[in-house]
């Protein structure tokens, strides 16, 4: 597999406090990012070629700078969408149908990417019905609680199984461990997450 397989992307909760903001003059006032992450995220990201991208993110929080420009130049492959059946809804469109290897990325790495309807934790449960998706993560592109970038560890840890693949990690369908839960899938890995993230 290589990243040309790779047609679309989800971003998690790109959002950026205003402290990493610096404003500079490019003919008007802008604000411009100093935020090395997206910085890099971004850099990493333009080596893809995208088909559809979906922009997840908490309503109402200001999307990085950075971000913004990147999907703004994407505007014609970009959705917004923060519920997991308008993802479904979405790849009935012609545009998105054929879209099956999808790239994640986002901030944070313990709660936001992982818990989120549209994160890893629903699509590990997703895949069970829909083997045909397959979901990626790459060291570079998820953000953590302490404001360091994901390392391999993080992936090799990670209360979800992933397998690498060239410099990306996939995601597999099963639950922690190959455990069968009484409860949700869904709800028993979030419930983990939850227990084990420091507040």
């Amino acid at each position: 597999m290589t990243i040309s397989h790779v047609t679309g992307l989800i971003l998690i909760d790109c959002w950026e406090s205003d402290s990493t903001m610096v404003p500079i003059k490019v003919n008007k006032k802008r604000n411009k990012s100093t935020n090395k992450f997206f910085i890099n995220l971004i850099d990493n990201l333009n080596r893809f070629e995208f088909a559809g991208i979906i922009n997840a993110g908490t309503h109402g929080i200001k999307t990085s700078m950075v971000v913004q420009d990147y999907l703004n130049a994407h505007l014609n492959r970009v959705s917004i969408l923060n519920e997991q059946y308008k993802f479904f809804e979405l790849r009935k469109l012609n545009q998105w149908k054929n879209i099956n290897h999808w790239l994640v990325v986002g901030t944070t790495w313990q709660i936001c990417v992982h818990l989120n309807d549209i994160g890893l934790c629903s699509f590990s449960t997703m895949m069970r019905q829909h083997p045909e998706l397959n979901f990626y993560g790459a060291s570079w592109g998820f953000l953590k609680h302490n404001l360091t970038t994901t390392t391999d560890e993080d992936f090799d840890t990670d209360l979800l199984t992933w397998s690498g693949c060239g410099e990306l990690f996939k995601l597999t369908a099963e639950a922690p461990g190959g455990q069968r839960f009484a409860i949700h899938p869904t709800v028993a890995i979030r419930n983990k997450y939850i227990d084990a993230t420091p507040h």
